[in-house]
Parts: C-alpha cells; sequence; structure tokens
C-alpha cells in the first residue's frame, strides 16, 4: 500500500505565469522530480503539496 500513488498539487511558474497542475506520484519527493522532468526548462516548479480530502462532517453534509 506504500507503494501507492497520492495526488499532489505542484504550482509551476513560466515566464510570470503562475499554473497549479495535478501530479500523481508515491510520494512528495517523486512527485517534485516527476513535475521538474514533465515541465523541463524554462519551466520552475516553486512548491508541492498534498491534497487532502476534505472533512465534509464539518459542513453538515447529509449522504
Amino acid at each position: 500500500m506504500e507503494n501507492a500513488k497520492k495526488e499532489f498539487k505542484a504550482t509551476v511558474q513560466i515566464g510570470d505565469h503562475v499554473d497549479e497542475v495535478t501530479i500523481y506520484a508515491v510520494s512528495m519527493d517523486a512527485a517534485w522530480q516527476q513535475a521538474e522532468t514533465n515541465f523541463g526548462t524554462g519551466v520552475e516548479v516553486t512548491r508541492i503539496r498534498p491534497v487532502v480530502a476534505p472533512n465534509i462532517d464539518r459542513f453538515m453534509v447529509t449522504q
């Protein structure tokens, strides 16, 4: 189970444009490396963060 891919959000900067993209990887380090590899030169990866599911109990949502 520890090799299961998790969802991460990568913030990438291309010139003066900043965008957030989804990366699937087994760890945060792997996500960072994958983001740098996928976007190549001229693109700076500035942030990687895990995607966390919201706590729906807090919003009083009925299922």
